[in-house]
């Protein structure tokens, strides 16, 4: 395993890292997605508007 991840490494040409912040952003997206995700399934099982 170690030595397909150096090949594959050592192929890539563009190589680009992110930033921690640029790492924190994504995981807020992801967890935000997670809560969109239950709100709509608690929609869906309750089969009621949201609103009136």
């Amino acid at each position: 395993y170690d030595k397909y991840l150096e090949r594959l490494l050592d192929r890539s040409e563009n190589r680009t890292d992110i930033t921690f912040d640029e790492f924190r952003l994504f995981y807020q997206f992801l967890n935000s997605l997670d809560d969109f995700s239950i709100a709509m399934r608690m929609y869906t099982l309750a089969n009621h508007p949201i609103s009136k």
